[in-house]
């Protein structure tokens, strides 16, 4: 797919700066609940015409990168439509590549890694969906791997790899939580065709958070691979916990 000059940019940007982040005062800090309009997807197919915009002009989308950065940084969090919340994660690592092919100055890389960082990781602390978990977490794999080594200090490294384990637990929690609502399900026998539609559910959740936690070990990974001086904990820590509980 080739896309030919910047005036569609311009008008994409348009339609995306009319959609309003939730009011922080008055969202639900413990569960988002998805909303689709006609609206709502225009704005979600216009993120993701936006991303293949990026990804195809490369460093000609320069002189976008920061309207662009301004509006998905505020859509991140978006409350009322994990798609859009999914689609920005996935804009995102593409503006770094964007910067990286127009100018690769360095400190501008890393200024603009930690910003994308800071905001999606502060997205994924409110995530209550584990594919929209899924995309932020790819987002941030990318961003580390694409700024590359030098971008991460060993505090940041000890704190993200503490975070990823928390997220890691959580998952496995899940996991047990949905096991035993199926075990419940199996014992009732009062209506066979809702208990096979409810397992069904309970099947694709847990492939959904199995999934997250390859995510997270790939992360990990990437950290390991660009930012091999301050993996140390990390290596110390899987040996010593996570790889013996899991293996």
């Amino acid at each position: 797919m080739s896309i030919q000059g910047n005036e569609n940019t311009a008008s994409i940007i348009d339609v995306l700066s009319e959609v309003k982040p939730t009011n922080e005062s008055t969202k639900d800090k413990q569960q988002h609940f998805s909303i689709t309009t006609d609206e709502i997807e225009e704005k979600d197919v216009a993120i993701q015409m936006l991303a293949v915009f990026i990804d195809e002009l490369g460093g000609g989308f320069a002189e976008w990168i920061e309207p662009t950065s301004r509006i998905l940084i505020q859509l991140i969090g978006y409350e009322a439509n994990d798609s859009i919340r999914n689609s920005v994660a996935g804009a995102l690592p593409g503006l770094i590549k964007c910067a990286k092919e127009a100018n690769p100055n360095a400190e501008l890389l890393v200024n603009m890694g930690r910003t994308y960082l800071d905001a999606i990781w502060k997205a994924v602390q409110n995530e209550t969906e584990t594919d929209t978990m899924i995309c932020q977490v790819q987002a941030m794999k990318e961003i580390i791997d694409e700024v590359g080594a030098g971008f991460l200090d060993q505090s940041t490294v000890d704190a993200l790899y503490k975070q990823l384990v928390d997220m890691y637990y959580k998952s496995g929690q899940r996991i047990n939580e949905n096991n035993e609502l199926a075990k419940n399900e199996d014992r009732d026998e009062d209506d066979e065709e809702l208990d096979k539609d409810e397992l069904e559910v309970i099947k694709e959740e847990n492939k959904n958070e199995y999934d997250l936690q390859l995510s997270l070990a790939e992360i990990i990974g990437i950290i390991f691979k660009t930012h091999a001086v301050h993996s140390g904990n990390i290596v110390t820590d899987l040996f010593s916990g996570l790889l013996t509980e899991t293996l």
